[in-house]
C-alpha cells in the first residue's frame, strides 16, 4: 500500500509514500480516491501528506507513453481526485513534504492551506517541459490561486520555485524547518475547531462551483473521447 490513512483527533491524514518520488500511478490514484471517500464521512479536517523529500512527481508518464486504455483510466482518476479534493466539505491542508511537480503542484492549488518543507525542493507546473499542454482544470486552479504576476511564468514557462518563493507565487502559504506533517495537522485541527462545519460546506460549494464545472466538463470531454463521440 502506498497510501495510508490515520486519525489525529478531528483530523484525518492521508499519507502517500511509494518509497521513491510519489508518482501518481493508476493504483496510487485509486488508493487516494478510496481514502478521500472514507474521510469525507469521518474527518472534521483533512491533511494530505507526501513522503520526506517528495510530495509528488506527478502523473505516471510511462502510462502516457504507452497510450491506450490505461492513459484514459489515469486521466479519469486524476480528474476525480481533484474534484473530490476541491469539493471536500471540510477544511483541507496539504503537507508539501518536498518536491511537487506537474499534478503534484496542481494539487497544492486545490487545498485550503498549504505547508511546505524548507530546503532544496522544487515546485513546478512542468507540463511544457515534458511535452504536455497544461490541462484546462490545472489552468483554472492556477488562475484562482496563483499571483497574477506569476501566472504566465508558472504556466507558460514552467518556472521552478523554491518552497520560500512558492509562497509569493501562491503555491504555498507557509514553509517550515520543523515537522511539516505535524504543523499541517496543527493547522487542520485549528481550522476544524474554529469554522462552523455547515457554513464552511455551504461556502465551499459556492466558491468552488465554477471550478467544479470545469473539472466535470473535463471529465465529460474525456468520456466523449473514450467513446468516440
Amino acid at each position: 500500500m502506498s497510501v495510508v490513512t490515520s486519525a489525529h483527533g478531528p483530523v484525518v491524514v492521508v499519507t502517500v509514500d511509494d518509497g521513491h518520488t510519489n508518482i501518481l500511478t493508476i493504483e496510487v490514484v485509486d488508493e487516494m480516491l478510496r481514502a478521500l471517500r472514507a474521510a469525507r464521512d469521518e474527518a472534521q479536517a483533512l491533511v494530505i501528506a507526501g513522503r520526506p523529500g517528495w510530495f509528488s512527481a506527478g502523473l505516471d508518464q510511462q502510462v502516457f507513453s504507452a497510450g491506450g486504455g490505461a492513459e484514459s483510466e489515469l486521466m479519469h482518476g486524476a480528474t476525480e481526485l481533484l474534484l473530490r479534493t476541491v469539493e471536500f466539505p471540510r477544511p483541507t491542508v496539504i503537507a508539501c513534504t518536498g518536491t511537487a511537480l506537474g499534478a503534484g503542484a496542481v494539487s497544492l492549488l486545490a487545498s485550503d492551506y498549504r505547508v511546505g518543507t524548507a530546503g532544496e525542493h522544487r515546485i513546478c507546473l512542468n507540463y511544457v517541459d515534458v511535452g504536455s499542454e497544461l490541462p484546462p482544470l490545472a489552468l483554472a486552479l492556477a488562475r484562482g490561486r496563483l499571483s497574477p504576476r506569476h501566472l504566465t511564468l508558472a504556466c507558460n514557462t514552467a518556472q521552478t520555485y523554491s518552497p520560500q518563493h512558492a509562497i509569493e507565487a501562491g503555491f504555498l502559504d507557509a514553509v517550515t524547518t520543523g515537522d511539516t506533517v505535524k504543523e499541517a495537522i496543527t493547522a487542520a485541527t485549528q481550522l476544524a475547531r474554529r469554522v462552523d462545519p455547515e457554513a464552511f460546506a455551504a461556502t465551499r460549494a459556492l466558491t468552488c462551483r465554477n471550478l467544479s464545472d470545469t473539472i466535470i466538463g473535463t471529465a465529460g470531454a474525456l468520456w466523449r473521447i473514450d467513446h468516440g463521440t
